[in-house]
């Protein structure tokens, strides 16, 4: 059978449309698709990174943070905590015109993995004095805290006064040394160098 120039035609143009038809849904439909999720999950794996690298960059900043806020004021050992505190009630009584007659370090509880210690001091001076000691401790760099506070007068109507407080700070405890209690750091030295 002989198809005309025109069934020729007409044949040939159905053949070509069926192929790209064919062409379309076997080959450029499915890559087409298959682009589409690739782009769609490399956006969402940008996305992701990005969180990750920004939650990294946080926690970099906040430890950085941490450390400039408590790397150098909590202390390891007992010592190093007592004798930083003692040094700095020494010097806001100093800055104070506060007159210490005493402080004494007393050994506390742990707590949280910190030990606490406990200094008695006891003073004497007018109402200005005591104030810029007491806000001078609470405005410490160090951790330190008042717990307790007592203030007498020596006679009515004189700024003549007598003060007695517990002040409080922490030491991180190392799980592989015992905690050494303050006051004793010599004797445990000489013990550690038998």
């Amino acid at each position: 059978m002989q198809l005309s120039k025109r069934e020729r035609n007409i044949a040939i143009a159905t053949a070509v449309v069926i192929g790209l038809i064919g062409f379309y849904q076997l080959i450029l439909n499915p890559l087409l698709t298959s682009r589409a999720d690739a782009l769609s999950q490399l956006e969402k794996s940008n996305r992701d990174l990005k969180l990750s690298r920004d939650t990294i960059d946080a926690s970099r900043r906040m430890a950085r943070d941490f450390a400039k806020v408590s790397g150098p004021a909590i202390k390891r050992e007992a010592p190093e905590a007592e004798g930083q505190v003692l040094n700095s009630i020494t010097q806001w009584a100093r800055e104070s015109n506060l007159a210490l007659s005493s402080v004494k370090a007393e050994p506390g509880e742990k707590e949280k993995g910190y030990q606490k210690i406990t200094f008695r001091a006891a003073g004497t001076g007018g109402m200005l004095a005591i104030s810029q000691f007491l806000f001078r401790i609470e405005t410490a760099s160090i951790p330190v805290r008042v717990a307790d506070i007592v203030i007498q007068s020596h006679k009515e109507g004189i700024d003549d006064l007598e003060v007695r407080m517990s002040i409080t700070t922490i030491y991180a405890v190392t799980e592989d040394k015992p905690a050494k209690p303050p006051g004793m750091a010599s004797a445990y030295n000489a013990r550690e160098n038998y």
